[in-house]
C-alpha cells in the first residue's frame, strides 16, 4: 500500500485546517496558539538511518526463504517500517530522528516462505517485527535490539487472498496481509460484509486487527475482530500453530483467544477464517443532541440494555460536540437544519445547545423491519431522555467523513498543535468518573507545562454492561519538548485511567507505550503465565522484543 513516509495515508490526499477556517478560529482560541505557527518536514534523504547489521550471506539466505516475495534494505522502506501511526512516530519522523531501524523489510508471499522466514531468523537469533498496514499507534514497531542483532520486519502486505468463501456456513477464508478495503470487496461482490470498519480501515489489515484486538466503527451488531475469528493460521518460531474451524468448543482454553491481541510476540498471523455477514438491506441514519454528557449516557445504556440492535451508538460529551459545531461548514446540511429547524428555540425551549450538549449519532443497518423498529425505539428511548432530534445530517456527515480524521491531524501537526487519542472501557456505573478523571488528568498535566488542553471524548463501542471512552486530546506544542509534552499527557492519562477501574486500552493495543501498565491488567501471576507461553513458542525471544510483556521477557530470559 502506497502511502506518506511522515504521516498519514495517500501521498496525494490531504484535508488542510485552512479548509475549516471556522474550526481553525475556534482552535486558535481555545489552544493560544501563536499566530503563523508551521513546521517544516525534514527531507526524506535527510533522515540518517543507522548501517544493516545483517551480512549480505544472511540478506541472501532470506532471499532464497521468501522466493516469492522479496527482501529489501531501501532506506524509504526501512525507514516507514520501523515507526507507526502514533504522534511519537510522527514527531520522530518529522524530525528524522527515529532512536532505530529495521536493517531489512522481507515480504513473504505464502505461509510456507514466512515459516521458513522465522525459522532461518530464529537460527541466527536475529529478531522479526510483523508488520500489516502499519497504522498501529502505540509503538508497536518500535525497534529494541539488544547490541549487534539484527532486526528484520516481516511484512504480509504480499498475502492478500481470498482462500475460500463458505456461503452457506457464512464462513470466509483469507491470507492475514489482505486491507480492509481489498477484503470488503471481495466479500462485497457475493453480497457480504465482515463488518469491521475501524478507523485506519484503508490502511490496515485482517493480521494487524487480530494481532491488536482490533474493533471497528460498527460493532454494536458485528463485534469486535475477536467476536469474528472462527480459525486461525499461526506461524511461530516453533512452527505453524492451526486452530479448528467451528463455531464453538469446550476442548480447553481458546487457542484463538491467545494469539488474539498477542502483537506478533508469539508469531505471525498468516491466515485466519471469519464468519461474514449477509450485507444489509437498509441503512437509517439518526442524530439526537442532549442537555449533558451524563444524560446521553443513561440513554445510550438504556438502549444497549434494552437490546437495540444499532450497529453504531457514538455520543460525544460537550467538548467534542462543541468542537463538532465548529466544524459544521463542511456539512452545509447541517447548518442548515440547526439555524432553520432548531434555532433560538432549541436553546430558549429545550435548554440545548451544541457548546454545551452532548451529540450522539446512530446508525440502523439490517433487515427493513428490524431497521424500522429501532429507529421508532431510538426515539422513544431519546425523548424520553430529552434528546432532541436533528434527523440524518450529522450521521451522515460523520460516515461520510470516518476515514478522513488522520489527513487533518497531519495538518494540525504542521501547524504546531499537539493532538493524539487513547482509548479504555468500563462498566456503564463507572463511565462518567472514567471520563472526568481522564479529561482532568490530561488537562492538569498540561496545564503546569503552560498549555491549554482540549480534551474530547465519546463513547465509541457500546455494550450491555459498559462503553470504551475514545479520547482526541490537544495543546500547543512545546518547541523542542514536543515528546517530553507528549509523554508527560500520556503518563497522567494512564495513570488516571489505571487508578480509575479502566482498561488501559480497549482496541488500539499495548506495544511499547503500555506495556508497563499491563500489570495492573493481568497481575503478576497472569503475566507470568503469558510469559510462559512465549517461551514455549518463542524460546530466543526473537518475536516482536520490547511490546506487550517486556519485564516478563526479560525474567524469563
Amino acid at each position: 500500500m502506497n502511502r506518506k513516509w511522515w504521516g498519514w495515508g495517500d501521498p496525494d490526499r490531504h484535508d488542510e485546517i485552512e479548509s475549516h477556517p471556522e474550526l481553525f478560529e475556534f482552535l486558535k482560541k481555545q489552544l493560544a496558539l501563536p499566530e503563523g505557527a508551521h513546521y517544516p518536514l525534514v527531507e526524506a534523504t535527510h533522515v540518517k538511518l543507522p548501517e544493516g547489521q545483517l551480512s549480505s550471506e544472511f540478506l541472501a539466505a532470506l532471499g532464497r526463504a521468501c522466493g516469492g516475495g522479496s527482501v529489501s534494505t531501501e532506506p524509504l522502506l526501512r525507514l516507514t517500517h520501523s515507526a507507526g501511526m502514533g504522534y511519537r512516530d510522527l514527531l520522530r519522523l518529522r524530525r528524522g530522528a527515529l532512536p532505530d531501524c529495521v536493517d531489512a523489510v522481507v515480504r513473504p508471499s505464502s505461509e510456507d516462505e514466512v515459516k521458513s522466514v522465522i525459522a532461518l531468523c530464529e537460527t541466527a537469533s536475529v529478531q522479526v517485527i510483523p508488520y500489516g498496514g502499519g497504522s498501529s499507534v502505540v509503538g508497536s514497531f518500535d525497534v529494541v535490539r539488544k547490541e549487534g542483532q539484527g532486526v528484520i520486519s516481516l511484512d504480509i502486505g504480499l498475502m492478500n487472498r481470498m482462500i475460500s468463501l463458505d456461503v452457506g456456513s457464512l464462513v470466509a477464508t483469507f491470507q492475514a496481509g489482505i486491507s480492509g478495503p481489498d477484503l470488503e470487496s471481495q466479500l462485497g461482490s457475493k453480497g457480504l460484509t465482515l463488518g469491521h470498519f475501524p478507523q485506519s480501515f484503508e490502511y490496515s489489515t485482517l493480521g494487524g486487527w487480530i494481532a491488536t484486538r482490533g474493533a471497528g466503527s460498527s460493532s454494536n451488531i458485528y463485534g469486535k475482530i475477536e467476536d469474528m475469528v472462527i480459525s486461525l493460521h499461526v506461524a511461530t518460531p516453533m512452527g505453524i500453530v492451526e486452530s479448528l474451524a467451528v463455531p464453538k468448543s469446550a476442548a480447553g482454553p481458546d487457542l484463538r483467544q491467545l494469539f488474539l491481541g498477542s502483537e506478533g510476540t508469539l508469531g505471525v498471523v498468516t491466515q485466519a477464517s471469519v464468519a461474514v455477514h449477509v450485507a444489509p438491506a437498509s441503512r437509517r441514519f439518526s442524530s439526537y443532541l442532549f442537555r449533558s454528557f451524563e444524560e446521553g449516557t443513561s440513554c445510550v445504556r438504556e438502549l444497549l440494555q434494552r437490546g437495540l440492535h444499532n450497529s453504531t451508538l457514538r455520543l460525544s460529551d460537550r467538548n467534542e460536540t462543541t468542537s463538532f459545531y465548529h466544524s459544521r461548514g463542511e456539512t452545509v446540511a447541517l447548518s442548515s437544519k440547526m439555524k432553520e429547524a432548531v434555532g433560538l428555540w432549541l436553546v430558549s425551549r429545550k435548554g440545548l445547545s451544541f457548546e454545551g450538549g452532548s451529540l450522539l449519532i446512530a446508525i440502523s443497518e439490517g433487515h427493513p423491519d428490524q431497521v424500522s423498529a429501532d429507529v421508532r425505539e431510538l426515539k422513544a428511548a431519546c425523548g424520553a431522555h430529552h434528546g432532541f432530534s436533528l434527523g440524518a445530517s450529522p450521521a451522515e456527515a460523520w460516515l461520510k467523513s470516518r476515514f478522513d480524521q488522520p489527513y487533518l491531524r497531519d495538518s494540525l501537526i504542521d501547524h504546531g498543535i499537539m493532538v493524539d487519542t487513547l482509548e479504555t472501557a468500563t462498566i456503564w456505573s463507572n463511565v462518567l468518573r472514567l471520563h472526568d478523571a481522564v479529561t482532568s488528568a490530561i488537562s492538569a498535566e498540561l496545564g503546569k507545562r503552560g498549555r491549554s488542553a482540549l480534551v474530547m471524548c465519546h463513547l465509541s463501542h457500546t455494550y450491555l454492561t459498559g462503553s470504551s471512552l475514545y479520547f482526541t486530546y490537544m495543546a500547543a506544542q512545546e518547541p523542542g519538548n514536543e515528546l517530553e509534552q507528549w509523554m508527560a499527557a500520556k503518563e497522567a492519562a494512564s495513570r488516571a485511567i489505571v487508578s480509575n477501574g479502566g482498561t488501559i486500552t480497549h482496541h488500539h493495543g499495548v506495544g511499547s507505550d503500555h506495556s508497563k501498565w499491563m500489570i495492573n491488567e493481568d497481575g503478576e501471576l497472569g503475566l507470568d503465565a503469558l510469559a510462559a507461553l512465549k517461551l514455549a513458542l518463542d524460546p530466543k525471544g526473537i518475536m516482536n522484543p520490547g511490546k506487550l510483556l517486556p519485564p516478563m521477557e526479560a525474567k524469563s530470559g
